[in-house]
């Protein structure tokens, strides 16, 4: 028989190509992205602003990147509030590792450069429709606190083939620090429960995962 969750998987790696020749922000000459090494001026005026500059930081891989994807942040030194990363319940219990007392922005730094440097190869990243949670709140910027609700994709890009290294879901908050900046300040993180927190192939696994052993060494 054949198992429920290779057979997801399977599916959602064939799909990696199509999104990845679907979006322009993967196009080699796109100027959202750009070469490493080349100037990036990101903004953070809403919320789905943030997220694009967090994919931009990891599909660079670089020190622009890391400035793009850490500048989504909330650095509780300018903004009077800071980020912090939540874990799923299932992937916290699993790890025998120490645990972080606040997964905060310095934490998140350090994740940073583990997640980039884990493959040698481009990546790929997604942020899409979390289908167990469907429904954000204040997506209209009406307010100034926004929930929002995605699932995330990390691939590693080796000619035609996509290599899917990090898959999960996360309820992120928003909040609007100015009139042209929001921020991120909390990420829940969830895992795939059709995967779970001990997937059978042991690269599938969630930002929460690689963030606790990107911690512990």
């Amino acid at each position: 028989m054949r198992h429920p969750n290779l057979a997801r998987l399977a599916g959602l790696l064939l799909g990696l190509p199509v999104l990845l020749a679907g979006c322009s922000l993967f196009e080699p000459t796109s100027p959202e992205v750009g070469d490493v090494g080349e100037a990036l001026l990101p903004s953070y005026a809403a919320p789905e602003s943030c997220l694009k500059y967090m994919l931009v930081g990891v599909v660079r891989k670089d020190d622009v990147g890391l400035t793009a994807y850490t500048g989504a942040l909330a650095d509780s030194s300018q903004d009077g509030v800071g980020f912090h990363a939540f874990f799923d319940q299932a992937v916290w219990n699993a790890y025998t590792g120490v645990k972080p007392d606040d997964w905060n922005l310095d934490y998140e730094t350090q994740f940073y450069s583990a997640l980039t440097t884990l493959r040698a190869e481009a990546y790929g990243m997604a942020w899409l429709p979390d289908e167990y949670n469907p429904y954000d709140i204040g997506d209209d910027l009406a307010a100034d606190t926004c929930i929002l609700h995605r699932q995330y994709k990390v691939w590693a890009i080796s000619g035609p083939d996509s290599l899917l290294i990090a898959i999960g879901y996360a309820d992120l908050r928003f909040a609007r620090i100015s009139a042209s900046r929001w921020a991120l300040t909390r990420w829940q993180d969830r895992v795939d429960p059709e995967i779970g927190a001990n997937p059978t192939n042991d690269l599938w696994r969630t930002f929460g995962y690689r963030r606790l052993n990107a911690a512990g060494g």
